[in-house]
């Protein structure tokens, strides 16, 4: 009997060592920004489908609506890289959604209704993008955008099998208030490809 606790011990200590090295190394990815893009090659394709149908445009579209969505949305989310999920919690520098890159890694048009679909995900590292619950009543973080091709406005958002409609802009593609003073207070944090749209929009000078 003494022999079993003895190693059950051993084994509950291995296994308590091992967990926590994997967090350990699970902690470092989440956090290198010198990662290898595992998703160049995707980003290329949907880019070209782009070009080649003449849609490229809408790409900063995608983009402009979901900035201008989320852009001042912070922590409480899951970060994806590969095969595990890490629970982010608000730690000592909270993290915007208006400080991280949008990557286009898919886009094809539905045939049977004419509109666009963009794969647009949330990177904060060259290889981990956003996915799950932003907490704080904000919703799933969203995974693409559907762009009507008829007139090329925007739809709506998705998330997993989900469609849903939230912006900030208003028909006159006049900004919220609330989201124009993040944007004033905030200019220096936000992510360079964001800034470039502000200034080609004339928000910002």
């Amino acid at each position: 009997m003494r022999q079993l606790k003895i190693f059950s011990g051993i084994l509950f200590s291995c296994v308590l060592i091992n967990s926590c090295t994997n967090f350990g190394e699970k902690e470092k990815l989440l956090h290198n920004s010198h990662l290898p893009n595992k998703y160049s090659d995707k980003e290329k394709k949907a880019m070209n489908y782009l070009k080649e149908k003449k849609l490229e445009p809408l790409f900063d579209t995608a983009r402009w609506y979901l900035y201008n969505t989320y852009c001042d949305v912070k922590a409480d989310y899951l970060l994806r890289n590969d095969s595990f999920y890490i629970k982010m919690t608000t730690g000592k520098k909270d993290i915007y959604l208006g400080t991280l890159e949008l990557k286009l890694i898919e886009a094809h048009i539905d045939t049977a209704t004419n509109n666009l679909f963009m794969g647009v995900y949330f990177f904060i590292n060259d290889s981990t993008f956003l996915l799950g619950n932003l907490g704080q009543g904000n919703g799933s973080v969203p995974d693409g955008i559907i762009m009507n091709l008829m007139d090329t406005t925007f739809l709506n958002f998705t998330s997993g099998i989900l469609n849903f409609r939230k912006s900030r802009i208003d028909a006159n593609e006049n900004l919220a208030p609330s989201l124009k003073n993040f944007i004033d207070s905030n200019s220096n944090l936000l992510h360079p490809s964001y800034l470039n749209l502000l200034k080609k929009q004339k928000v910002i000078q």
